[in-house]
């Protein structure tokens, strides 16, 4: 379902799922975050662009710098995990990819190692961006976040 702003809304969504913050600004992160909202089937993964006023407020303790330069997981408990932290949180979400996220956690080389690979692609977003065909910015917010609940951040 296509929501006001040309984006993709996807309703399926416990009230208690992480929430992937990424930058809608950059054509390579929309269309990072669009793979995961289709490999992540059964929504377990809330997914909000950082223009969003949700991800707004869930980053605003952030350092600035790193606020834009990579993607953000933001848990219920108010935490947030970012860059590497985040794509092994993302890992863990994903069907398939659970063993991998929990192994990156338990073996802190291979845990090095996604961060890393992270920072090596994130700094070449612009490098990326060229290879993949621009798309709307998905949506998938949590239930407790309606989309007129939102607009009142």
């Amino acid at each position: 379902m296509p929501t006001e702003d040309g984006g993709r809304y996807d309703t399926r969504m416990s009230e208690v799922a992480p929430v992937l913050l990424y930058d809608d600004d950059c054509r390579f992160c929309r269309a990072c975050a669009d793979l995961v909202q289709r490999w992540d089937r059964r929504g377990r993964l809330a997914i909000l662009p950082f223009s969003d006023p949700f991800a707004t407020e869930r980053m605003a303790s952030l350092d600035p710098d790193l606020r834009e330069r990579s993607m953000h997981v933001a848990y219920p408990d108010g935490s947030l995990a970012s860059g590497g932290q985040a794509m092994i949180a993302l890992l863990k979400h994903l069907p398939g990819a659970g063993w991998l996220g929990r192994l990156a956690e338990r073996f802190p080389p291979l845990g090095w190692l996604v961060g890393r690979s992270y920072f090596l692609v994130a700094n070449r977003r612009g490098f990326f961006s060229r290879l993949v065909t621009d798309r709307p910015a998905p949506i998938r917010r949590p239930q407790s976040i309606r989309p007129s609940t939102a607009a009142k951040l």
